[in-house]
């Protein structure tokens, strides 16, 4: 949800640029919230929950204090262990936690914690993974996480590899190059049933040159005397397929940028859902 600018922002458009930019870091006035977060998974009672936190501890690499106050300090202190501690918490739920008898939705907490970063507009945001698990990225449109999460609900092949170019392309630690490969897988399986049902080893490459071979095999909605739908469907196609290194050609880079990995994903995305729904078929 778009956060409503309060009366002092509201004033003139400059006030309104300014209060809508996305903000690194932990902004102003998101710190104590976060420490909330944090707070009803690492402690309860005002003691550290042990197992929790040295599961955190290993994977981070840290000694971590067993008493409360000196726990929720150094979360306070170090802006990257709060932010390690935020994604530990949403990727590793517990619904009756082991060391309590309280009862916890992951889904209620990660939609409060979803909303006081959308409030903050931090870089930020929450994304479902699968089931219970949540994970911390960058914030991506609303349009298209909406839709990414549309698709990955199917549980299909395709959506399992959207949600792993998802996750490459917008953790805090981006795979870029990983990210692109998982879109094209996700595009190849979300088509091979409609473009090549009878060709067991398919691939993005050869549905396009099928597409371009006989066009009028296959329709969508966007086709109109002036529009030539599956011509744009072909070249969304192309876009993921040439727009990262997939061979170990001297002459491209050897990274993929990171705002071409997004646009790849994006499209990625669009695809898989045009295609899973039905919005290009077979004629």
């Amino acid at each position: 949800m778009t956060p409503r600018p309060p009366w002092s922002r509201r004033k003139n458009p400059e006030s309104l640029e300014r209060f809508f930019a996305l903000r690194a870091g932990i902004p102003n006035g998101l710190l104590n919230s976060l420490l909330d977060f944090v707070a009803q998974y690492f402690t309860i009672d005002y003691s550290v929950r042990i197992e929790r936190t040295e599961h955190l501890a290993r994977l981070t690499e840290r000694t971590l204090p067993r008493d409360c106050s000196s726990l929720l300090n150094l979360f306070c202190q170090d802006e990257e262990l709060l932010l390690d501690a935020i994604d530990h918490a949403l990727r590793y739920p517990d619904v009756r936690q082991r060391d309590t008898y309280i009862e916890h939705n992951p889904h209620d907490s990660a939609r409060t914690l979803k909303s006081h970063l959308a409030d903050a507009r931090s870089v930020y945001d929450v994304f479902h993974i699968k089931d219970l698990e949540y994970e911390l990225g960058y914030r991506q449109p609303s349009e298209i996480t909406t839709l990414i999460e549309d698709v990955v609900s199917s549980r299909t092949r395709a959506a399992e590899h959207l949600q792993r170019a998802w996750s490459l392309a917008f953790s805090r630690d981006p795979e870029l190059n990983s990210a692109c490969v998982e879109a094209a897988k996700a595009i190849e399986a979300a088509a091979r049933d409609t473009i090549e049902p009878n060709n067991s080893r398919a691939t993005l490459g050869t549905m396009i040159a099928a597409m371009k071979a006989k066009p009028m095999k296959w329709t969508t909605d966007l086709t109109s005397p002036d529009l030539d739908g599956i011509e744009i469907v072909i070249n969304l196609m192309t876009t993921v397929w040439k727009g990262h290194l997939r061979h170990g050609n001297p002459n491209e880079p050897l990274d993929v940028t990171g705002q071409r990995c997004e646009m790849i994903v994006h499209t990625a995305a669009l695809l898989v859902h045009w295609f899973s729904s039905g919005r290009v078929k077979q004629a």
